[in-house]
């Protein structure tokens, strides 16, 4: 797939060869208008910082609260660059890594049976953890 910066280029190169801009975007397929249209840079460099410091000084704060913080501010009116933003920056709400959960074994109604009385230091405990995902 060829993209419209592309074509620009081509039909920049065309025109260098003496090729007039109509016929250029002809062959190319590429509209008059789009061939002269170029992109606005927009300067994300404050946002992106603040957007930054505001994440790592609340850690659990998802990018829509963040979105408000920012208006608050006055930095931002659009959640969708700031969506944009925290996702190229790799930004995420950390999650809350879980304690060690405990579940009863099968073994533990056998070690106080009293036919197992015997055994009973050889086999485990009632308690064990359970592994992490």
């Amino acid at each position: 797939m060829v993209t419209a910066a592309q074509r620009r280029r081509a039909v920049d190169h065309l025109k260098e060869h003496r090729v007039n801009e109509r016929r250029a975007c002809r062959l190319v397929g590429l509209s008059r208008s789009v061939a002269w249209y170029r992109l606005k840079g927009c300067d994300d460099g404050a946002l992106r910082a603040r957007l930054k410091v505001l994440a790592e000084r609340y850690p659990r704060y998802g990018y829509p609260t963040l979105h408000d913080l920012l208006k608050e501010e006055g930095r931002v009116i659009n959640s969708q660059r700031t969506y944009r933003i925290y996702r190229e920056e790799g930004l995420q709400v950390r999650t809350k890594r879980g304690g060690v959960r405990f579940f009863v074994c099968e073994s533990f109604q056998l070690i106080n049976h009293p036919a197992y009385t015997v055994h009973r230091t050889g086999l485990r405990t009632g308690l064990s953890p359970l592994p992490r995902r």
